[in-house]
């Protein structure tokens, strides 16, 4: 499998004064999913972010192809920022521009296509995104989920390797979760792209990921896969499991 993000014995900078345990390394593939689970305020966004090559590292590297997430030359931060996508709720739009003109703009300034390219792949993603709004409404006046959707559909607009996302099913009801993991796993199986998920979700977790990271203040725990994860004694991942309402 070819690998698309390699995290070499890395420390997350923010939790850092928290954080007590030992550097991380591991290798996610391409058209793998990682799922990032674990107690609330433990740092889980933190690491995510550290990933994407948003937080520089405390200690250690994140390396994609050649490229480090701690690189300074421009032409190489540009490329990473084609490679490694990351959403959250807090990812921002353009206020003044309307929901199409917001997915195609970071494609348009990568010079990925002309215009009616652009719109039509646009178009298309939003289709398959369930995103329904009049053409020309602004972010404002759209809903969190419908804002959410448009920022994913912005950042697949790039075709990166590693898409993150951060508690992307927290603002939909169970039918727009659905649709969402639908597509989700449609984009890993049919472009190979590497997702790297934080989610409360466990059961997503336990079906899907293939690798299974359990953060802690104490330590990050990697597994490979539901079945090493779900047999691990570390007595707090015996009390996330049997946690009530995360099943």
């Amino acid at each position: 499998m070819e690998t698309a993000l390699d995290i070499q014995h890395c420390i997350s900078q923010i939790p850092r004064a928290d954080y007590s345990g030992s550097p991380i390394s591991f290798s996610i593939g391409r058209g793998e999913i990682v799922s990032i689970i674990g107690p609330d305020y433990n740092g889980k966004s933190e690491w995510l972010r550290t990933f994407a090559g948003l937080i520089r590292p405390a200690s250690g590297k994140v390396i994609s192809g050649e490229i480090s997430t701690d690189c300074e030359n421009r032409a190489q931060w540009e490329q990473l920022r084609r490679k490694l996508a990351f959403v959250s709720s807090e990812t921002a739009l353009l206020s003044a521009s309307n929901g199409l003109a917001n997915v195609i703009l970071a494609a348009s300034y990568h010079q990925l296509g002309d215009n009616d390219d652009l719109r039509d792949r646009a178009t298309e993603l939003m289709t398959q995104l369930h995103v329904q709004f009049q053409a020309d409404a602004l972010p404002a006046f759209m809903r969190r989920d419908q804002r959410y959707r448009l920022a994913l559909a912005r950042a697949l607009m790039l075709e990166p390797e590693v898409l993150m996302l951060d508690n992307p099913f927290a603002h939909t009801d169970a039918a727009g979760t659905g649709k969402l993991k639908q597509f989700l796993l449609k984009r890993v199986d049919e472009h190979a792209t590497a997702l790297v998920i934080m989610s409360h979700d466990l059961e997503f977790s336990l079906k899907y990921a293939q690798q299974i990271l359990f953060v802690t203040r104490e330590q990050v725990y990697c597994f490979k896969g539901a079945s090493e994860f779900l047999g691990s004694q570390v007595e707090s991942i015996r009390q996330y499991i049997e946690k009530p309402g995360l099943h």
